[in-house]
């Protein structure tokens, strides 16, 4: 079927079986020129109740360009109401700037009785990648979808599939697209449907998408899904090294690493995050504060170039190493049910899920666990989490002599002769053995001191606002920067900053000093210092509570530990991240001399760089690196083709799912209403900054007074969290990818943080 217009298109399938539209006519703009009063008299004749008027342009049709949108709709209109019925037709032909007499409007009765409505793409829009996407919201209004507002969800099904969603509606909705699609002999349409209450499905638009270019064919997606399938099937069989009957999988859990990497990182960086943290040094760290040792054995997944935390993996990283096997096996069992359960606090495992410390609100969450032990059970469990959380204390004072015994050894690399191969060999080494370890260990010690910090409001020890103020107190290196911005010269200030990047392990992301004039070219001066002192009151509740929970530790030491762990994290991170940068630094000068770009070395691994180290052979060191670039661009190319949820809970998530609901984290109770502008906009001040994924590169927004932040991805206390408590910001903090969605494409927004909520305004 040709597309000739909307209007005309919905008469050409009106009949047909398994499509049912409500009633319509066309109006040209000649017919309602010659008489106005004519066409009125004929749509309060034909139609009875509310209806919608909608454009009917035929450049929505056109092929080589997307016009859907750009044209009003006007949706429950009284038809008794001639005034507003004038007025709208009148709005709508208008909307078209460029009228021709022939151009049309729809006329259209409004389905009553709405319980969902939506909108069905048959293929992305983007890549034509074979996934049928329905966003829908299970309001009565029809226009919640295309408005753009919340309540909004989403629901992506692979088409090349016979497997079927158990959901009725889903099933109607798929349906439609399939006859649709058959009917229109188009595989690339866009669907606008509404359900009523007696699961009758209408369609109200149809048009076909504006395609750029052209995949491959979608059986050898299907093929690759399948065998992805065979994959997390042998996965999720019981392992014998480790505790739990399965396991899913999550992008947030842990290492959080879509937060750190983005959700489709570059070759490079997800083999440096790898080799520098989750092939073992997340598990050696883990294991000297007391928690089950694991050896050989993988964290992180990665799914068609998505990385994925394996739950079991990370939920045994977490078990007391004195825990007995059979109380192990269960705890592990429980923490898989209560991730399947409520699978969206993936990001909040620590906080929702497991028990990895002890604090003075650990005792009241250990009742949940009175399905699984008995009292007797519970009260040893909680002693060797207390036994952990005291080595947690110890730990923070030996990670100080550590750093500075990494930072003399990475000064004498970095000042070596040695050859840049060499370097990025040795400093991958040290990073292993002492740097990441540290940090490991550091953004564990600031985890615990986060937990007490709000197990003393829930206390009732401080309030909210003297939690802000302690974190506005604390001397970090993001309150340093904020100083030293407008207190150093340019050229002191990068010889202390300039390592820094957004996206830390990306190579292509240009670092302060090679970016100097964008991420700074218009700062504010810094945020004014805060003094917050535990007064004498305060330390008298928390020694009661230490007592009473049997926690060995004055409360001035608990304190001190508190500080010193949270802004400890943020410094070896700090530390961390100049031997990355200077990593790159070293990669870059091998791809330069030997004819490679910067943004090809980025589809290199960090293993065929170190392979150079010990191995010679007949081939020159660019005929390598080509090769390997070339085959992991055609990967990565069609990596970004499939598509896959935040979480794998069942293998049919691989093929159809919704993209998860998100308990956003708000930081601070403070409201704010302002413009929104993406990180790369010039001017930042005032306004409210969108970040995919944020990580310390991203400090420098905090020069230019910004008024909040809202990120895709990131947790309740994860870099961003802790960064914008610190500097009194309000920030969503990985509101998820619908919700992004809605929030990049509005103008101005409300923040929420008192009541919880984004509003577009």
């Amino acid at each position: 079927m040709k597309f000739v217009g909307k209007g005309r298109s919905l008469l050409k399938l009106k009949g047909i079986k398994g499509i049912k539209i409500p009633e319509l006519i066309l109006i040209s703009y000649k017919e309602y020129l010659k008489n106005k009063n004519k066409t009125i008299s004929l749509i309060k004749r034909k139609f009875k109740k509310k209806i919608a008027i909608r454009s009917s342009n035929i450049s929505e049709d056109n092929l080589k360009k997307s016009n859907a949108g750009k044209f009003e709709s006007i949706i429950n209109v009284d038809t008794q109401n001639i005034d507003l019925v004038n007025q709208s037709i009148k709005k709508v032909f208008h909307s078209y700037k460029k009228i021709k007499l022939s151009d049309k409007i729809i006329v259209q009765n409004m389905v009553e009785n709405v319980v969902m409505s939506g909108v069905v793409l048959t293929s992305d829009k983007d890549n034509s990648a074979p996934y049928i996407t329905i966003n829908y919201s299970e309001s009565s209004k029809t226009s919640e979808v295309t408005s753009g507002k919340s309540g909004v969800k989403t629901f992506v099904y692979f088409k090349n599939l016979d497997l079927v969603p158990r959901n009725k509606k889903m099933q109607k909705i798929l349906s439609l697209a399939r006859t649709l699609i058959k009917k229109t002999n188009n595989g690339n349409i866009d669907i606008e449907f509404a359900i009523d209450n007696k699961n009758k499905i209408y369609l109200l638009q149809v048009r076909p998408i504006f395609i750029k270019k052209k995949i491959i064919d979608s059986n050898f997606i299907k093929s690759g899904l399948d065998r992805l399938t065979k994959k997390i099937r042998k996965l999720k069989t019981k392992n014998p090294g480790l505790f739990g009957n399965d396991t899913f999988f999550g992008t947030m859990p842990d290492w959080n690493p879509v937060e750190m990497l983005g959700s489709r990182p570059n070759p490079l960086a997800i083999s440096l995050y790898k080799e520098l943290i989750t092939n073992d040094i997340w598990a050696k760290s883990r294991a000297q504060f007391g928690y089950r040792e694991l050896k050989d054995t993988q964290l992180m997944n990665t799914f068609f170039g998505i990385p994925y935390i394996d739950l079991r993996v990370d939920f045994n990283s977490w078990l007391p190493k004195s825990l007995d096997t059979k109380d192990s096996e269960k705890l592990a069992n429980y923490y898989l049910q209560r991730f399947k359960n409520f699978p969206h606090l993936h990001d909040k495992i620590e906080f929702e899920i497991i028990f990895s410390s002890y604090n003075f609100n650990t005792k009241k969450r250990l009742k949940n666990l009175k399905g699984i032990f008995n009292e007797k059970k519970i009260i040893s469990f909680s002693k060797k989490l207390k036994t952990i959380t005291l080595k947690t204390f110890e730990q923070c004072d030996l990670i100080e002599n550590k750093i500075k015994v990494f930072n003399k050894k990475f000064m004498d690399i970095k000042n070596s002769n040695l050859y840049p191969i060499d370097k990025v060999y040795h400093l991958v080494i040290l990073n292993k053995d002492i740097g990441t370890l540290n940090f490991a260990n550091a953004a564990r010690c600031g985890f615990v001191a986060v937990e007490y910090l709000d197990s003393f409001v829930k206390k009732n020890i401080i309030n909210e606002n003297e939690k802000s103020l302690f974190f506005k107190s604390l001397q970090t290196i993001t309150k340093d920067l904020n100083s030293d911005i407008s207190r150093l010269n340019k050229k002191k200030f990068l010889e202390k900053y300039g390592h820094l990047r957004p996206n830390t392990y990306d190579i292509t992301s240009l670092n302060y000093r090679e970016n100097y004039i964008h991420y700074f070219n218009k700062y504010k001066k810094s945020v004014k210092k805060n003094k917050f002192n535990f007064n004498n009151n305060h330390i008298k509740k928390i020694e009661i509570e230490l007592k009473k929970n049997r926690i060995d530790i004055k409360a001035r030491k608990l304190l001190s530990f508190i500080k010193k762990g949270i802004e400890l994290r943020e410094y070896t991170k700090y530390i961390f991240t100049r031997s990355l940068d200077y990593i790159f630094s070293q990669i870059l000068l091998i791809a330069k001399r030997n004819r490679i770009s910067r943004q090809d070395v980025a589809y290199l691994k960090i293993n065929d760089i170190l392979d150079l180290f010990n191995n010679v052979d007949h081939r020159h060191v660019n005929s390598i690196f080509n090769k390997e670039i070339k085959k992991n661009k055609e990967i990565f190319k069609f990596n970004k083709l499939v598509k896959l949820p935040d979480n794998i809970i069942k293998l049919q998530d691989l093929y159809y799912f919704s993209l998860s609901d998100t308990k956003i984290n708000f930081v601070t109770k403070k409201v704010f209403s302002g413009l929104i502008a993406k990180v790369s906009s010039k001017n930042l001040s005032n306004k409210i900054v969108l970040i995919e994924n944020a990580d310390p590169g991203y400090d420098f927004i905090f020069t230019k007074k910004i008024g909040g932040l809202i990120t895709k991805y990131g947790g309740v206390n994860s870099h961003m969290s802790i960064r914008c408590s610190e500097m009194g910001i309000p920030a969503a903090i990985g509101i998820g990818e619908q919700n992004f969605k809605r929030i990049a494409e509005s103008r101005k927004v409300k923040l929420d943080c008192f009541f919880e909520k984004i509003d577009a305004l």
